[in-house]
């Protein structure tokens, strides 16, 4: 029997494909700017709507959220952008943020988080310079701008900040995480707003939209 040499053949896999590199530069191109927004509009310096807010809470299951809401950006970002806007001296006030996290993986497990942290803590001290007051914490329903938005309300119970109320919001584009925090604005103004900002993102990132359904 003649024996027959034979040659593996060889496997070809597909290369993993490479995490996009984001820079601030990146992610500042990717934020809104006044065109995208309804007229009388201004740009604030950054953290321009909350001042030197200070977030605080004697309850250990609040600590997560505390954490979060004091922070400058979201934990494991490795590139980040912020801007700010008022609509006038009543408001409403925006501030957006963008973070690179890497993965779309990391974006989900932040959000996942987040959703714990909010759903744990009933109520935090909010301190500003007009005064403090205890906040109520609640989730909300989050603009649809994509599957993985989380939202969550703040709402001032009595005390020198009476009246106050934010909602700030969480959505995956990608690999990057975009935070919207809004004062003083309507369900439709935050709505608008936010998938303003999302298509801005996505586009500018070069992220497919994620459908919602």
């Amino acid at each position: 029997m003649t024996s027959v040499e034979t040659t593996p053949s060889a496997t070809t896999t597909a290369p993993a494909a490479a995490a996009p590199k984001r820079t601030k530069a990146s992610l500042q191109k990717a934020l809104l700017v006044l065109d995208d927004l309804p007229s009388g509009y201004s740009v604030e310096p950054p953290d321009g709507s909350s001042g030197s807010a200070n977030i605080s809470s004697s309850d250990p299951r609040c600590k997560p959220l505390v954490d979060i809401m004091n922070a400058d950006h979201a934990p494991g970002s490795m590139a980040t952008a912020q801007t700010s806007f008022s609509g006038g001296q009543d408001g409403p006030f925006v501030d957006q943020s963008l973070d690179a996290l890497g993965t779309a993986a990391h974006v989900s497990a932040f959000h996942q988080t987040l959703r714990a942290a909010v759903a744990a803590c009933p109520k935090v001290t909010m301190r500003l310079p007009e005064g403090r007051s205890t906040m109520a914490v609640r989730s909300v329903r989050a603009p649809d701008a994509s599957k993985d938005a989380v939202a969550f309300r703040i709402t001032a119970q009595g005390g020198a900040l009476d009246g106050f109320e934010g909602t700030q919001v969480a959505t995956a584009v990608g690999d990057v995480d975009l935070n919207m925090i809004f004062i003083g604005a309507y369900p439709e103004e935050i709505d608008e707003a936010t998938h303003a900002a999302y298509e801005k993102a996505a586009e500018e990132l070069k992220v497919k939209a994620a459908s919602v359904s």
